[in-house]
């Protein structure tokens, strides 16, 4: 049982890892909304931790209703990449209205405010976005314990990859905003909503046509 677990389960810890790491939308939109909200450390890593269990939940639905179904690892995944292309366009719009309503807030020279009700729906949205985000590679993973029905394989991979990758999350986001705390950002303040709208409609850009 160790010797066939043992490189799933390190497969699933690297694999999660480097698809977190490799992929700025798993961190840059937070680190900008934590910034232009002006959320505590608390509330932005819970957030952070919200949304990946969202966006690791997914695709767990969809891996073992795949496996009940008798889908194939393609069928799975060209699924997986509808979703993704629908969560990266998602992702850009959002990124580009936040940035016209930076542009408008810059121009009337408005104070940068924290109104609850925008807190909320910024929530709203990056939850959204990454609950219906697909987590291309941990499909595959799931397949074979799955269709060994090997139940204890396949929770301890699910477990694995989900804590390597909401993990990563995690830790970039709060080293990226502790970074950024440090720098003196009192000239920027102005447009602060348009630099995070810029960041965020960056990452979906990445998304849809880089492919990150």
């Amino acid at each position: 049982m160790l010797t066939e677990s043992f490189p799933l389960l390190l497969s699933a810890l690297s694999i999660g890892v480097i698809h977190t790491l490799s992929g700025p939308d798993h961190y840059m939109p937070f680190v900008a909304l934590a910034k232009t909200k002006n959320w505590s450390t608390t509330k932005t890593l819970n957030i952070v931790a919200i949304c990946g269990v969202g966006h690791v939940i997914g695709s767990i639905v969809l891996g073992l209703l795949g496996v009940a179904l008798g889908w194939s690892v393609s069928n799975l995944e060209i699924i997986e990449g509808q979703r993704g292309s629908i969560a990266s366009w998602f992702l850009l719009i959002a990124g580009l209205l936040y940035a016209v309503y930076g542009i408008y807030t810059a121009v009337k020279n408005k104070p940068h405010s924290h109104v609850d009700t925008k807190k909320s729906l910024s929530f709203w949205v990056i939850f959204i976005i990454f609950a219906f985000g697909p987590c291309e590679p941990l499909i595959p993973l799931l397949m074979y314990p799955a269709a060994q029905l090997n139940l204890y394989l396949l929770g301890a991979v699910t477990f694995v990859f989900a804590i390597a990758t909401i993990g990563t999350m995690l830790t970039s986001v709060y080293t990226l905003t502790k970074g950024i705390s440090l720098v003196h950002w009192h000239k920027l303040e102005r447009y602060s909503h348009l630099i995070g709208g810029v960041t965020i409609m960056i990452c979906g850009i990445g998304m849809v046509f880089l492919g990150l």
